[in-house]
């Protein structure tokens, strides 16, 4: 699909993002609360809009920020976001789609 963004928003708004991907609506809080930068969910839907339909291309930017919210932190009035462990993350989100896959219910399982 061309334009992403409403099917991705719809997911969200609805709860079926919950079920498939937990981690995708706790995205939803401002990147940085001190300077009021949009919030990262909205940030992550306007990627994967500005992206081709190239599905690896579409999932890369659709979990590129995943850690942000298990990872920020505030330090002398900047935002911080560190300890993410990226590879681990994506190979959680692996075993998650082969499950989903293999029929198996993963609702409500957090990876982070």
């Amino acid at each position: 699909e061309p334009d992403c963004a409403p099917g991705l928003w719809a997911s969200v708004d609805s709860g079926e993002m919950d079920h498939l991907v937990p981690e995708f609506p706790l995205l939803r809080m401002e990147q940085d609360p001190i300077h009021r930068h949009k919030d990262v969910l909205s940030h992550t839907i306007a990627v994967v809009a500005k992206t081709g339909p190239d599905l690896i291309v579409r999932l890369a930017a659709l979990f590129h920020d995943i850690a942000k919210p298990r990872t920020r932190s505030f330090e002398h009035g900047d935002v911080k976001f560190t300890g993410a462990q990226p590879m681990a993350i994506f190979r959680q989100l692996g075993k998650r789609a082969q499950a989903i896959i293999d029929g198996k219910d993963v609702s409500g399982k957090l990876l982070l």
